[in-house]
């Protein structure tokens, strides 16, 4: 299966810049694929790597760091990294319960980035987001935000029974005495997450929106 992954990956490639790709690249690679071939996200990501690794245009890109990346990723994780390296800067809110005199606050979501929380459970999608940033891909930016406010209020709507229930549950703590307190910001993909994806996912980042 691999070598037919590598062939689509390089038919578009001039026979004349494939090379055979550099051993401290290909071996861990290599070793690598074989245990994720049951998953699609990380599979093509290691045979892109590898074609890009195999192509004499691109092969100076390939760091072998990229390698150790992919196996320190979930296939959820590979799967966020996709979806949000497309935009480049991601608009996310945390949402608090704070107490209005104290201003002592409990968390009810750290990370909430997508509106569709059926596709994009809330803590799966923020133990991904959290890895991703260990793994030095993307920058969660509490400093910075998107001017359009409209894109944070659909995050803030998807989150309503959440908030709902943790108000309900937590019902000790007296609903006038605190508030619901959303901070609004954005996920940026760093320089070396652009770099990785431009190798392991074969992102061009044409047609950013």
């Amino acid at each position: 299966m691999t070598e037919k992954l590598l062939e689509r990956k390089l038919q578009s490639i001039n026979p004349e810049n494939i090379i055979t790709p550099p051993t401290y690249i290909a071996v861990p690679a290599l070793q690598s694929i074989s245990y994720c071939m049951d998953d699609e996200y990380l599979r093509d990501m290691y045979a892109e790597l590898l074609a890009h690794a195999m192509n004499s245009e691109t092969v100076d890109n390939v760091h072998p760091t990229y390698v150790e990346i992919i196996k320190q990723m979930s296939p959820y994780d590979a799967l966020i990294f996709k979806k949000i390296v497309k935009k480049v800067i991601q608009p996310c809110i945390s949402i608090s319960y704070k107490n209005k005199l104290t201003n002592s606050s409990y968390p009810i979501q750290d990370l909430i980035t997508f509106d569709d929380s059926i596709s994009h459970p809330f803590v799966p999608t923020q133990i991904a987001l959290e890895n991703l940033e260990r793994l030095r891909l993307i920058q969660i930016d509490y400093n910075s935000k998107l001017g359009n406010s409209s894109i944070y209020e659909n995050l803030k709507s998807s989150a309503d029974s959440l908030v709902k229930d943790f108000v309900n549950e937590n019902n000790h703590l007296n609903s006038a005495d605190y508030e619901v307190v959303y901070n609004e910001f954005v996920i940026v993909i760093r320089a070396f997450g652009q770099f990785f994806a431009r190798v392991c996912l074969g992102e061009t980042f044409e047609g950013i929106r």
